[in-house]
C-alpha cells in the first residue's frame, strides 16, 4: 500500500502541467496563489463493496485564485478548476499511483493565505489505491 505522501505527490505530479498554477502536495504556510493545495485525506479501510482492493481515499484539493473579489478572480478559478478536471480525467490512475481516481464535488469556499482572503474551491478527489 502506498503512503499518503506518495499519493499526494502523485496527485501533484498529475496537476503539474497546468500552466500558471503552483501545485503544493501538502498544506503549507508558503502557498502562493494561484495554486492547488493537496490537503490531508480521509482514509477508509473497509467497505461493503471492497474487501481486498485497497483503501478508499478522499482528498480535498483547495484551488485558490490569485486575486480577491473581482471577475478576473472568478474567471481564473473557472479556468483552473476546468484544467484540474481535465488533467485528472485524462489518466484516472494518476500515472499508476492509484487504481482509479475521480473528482466527485466542487464547493465554493474562501481561502486565507498569508492573512488575505481569496475566492477558492474545495474539490473532492475520490481514490482507490
Amino acid at each position: 500500500m502506498r503512503t499518503s505522501t506518495e499519493l499526494a505527490q502523485g496527485i501533484a505530479d498529475a496537476l503539474a502541467p497546468i500552466v500558471g498554477v503552483r501545485v503544493d502536495p501538502f498544506p503549507t504556510d508558503l502557498a502562493l496563489p494561484p495554486c492547488v493545495v493537496v490537503e490531508r485525506p480521509t482514509i477508509e479501510w473497509a467497505t461493503e463493496q471492497r474487501t481486498f482492493t485497497g483503501c478508499r481515499w478522499e482528498w480535498p484539493l483547495t484551488v485558490v485564485a490569485a486575486r480577491s473579489r473581482d471577475k478576473t478572480a472568478h474567471d481564473e478559478l473557472d479556468r483552473i478548476v476546468t484544467a484540474v478536471e481535465q488533467h485528472l480525467g485524462e489518466d484516472p490512475t494518476l500515472g499508476g499511483v492509484a487504481r482509479w481516481a475521480h473528482l466527485s464535488s466542487a464547493v465554493p469556499v474562501t481561502a486565507t493565505v498569508n492573512g488575505q482572503e481569496f475566492p477558492a474551491y474545495e474539490l473532492n478527489l475520490s481514490m482507490i489505491a
